[in-house]
């Protein structure tokens, strides 16, 4: 029962860990297709 106690909490901290994780790797893919996006635009125009 006391193993379980502290279990349950640090697999909540882990979840949460998880899904920050999932987040900030979401937002810098997102990041890198924007300026990859941005690069393609300016050679097309310099061309």
């Amino acid at each position: 029962m006391w193993a379980t106690g502290i279990a349950i909490p640090l697999r909540r901290e882990v979840i949460h860990m998880c899904e920050m994780f999932i987040v900030v790797f979401a937002a810098l893919s997102f990041l890198v297709a924007l300026i990859n996006l941005i690069i393609v635009l300016i050679d097309k125009i310099k061309r």
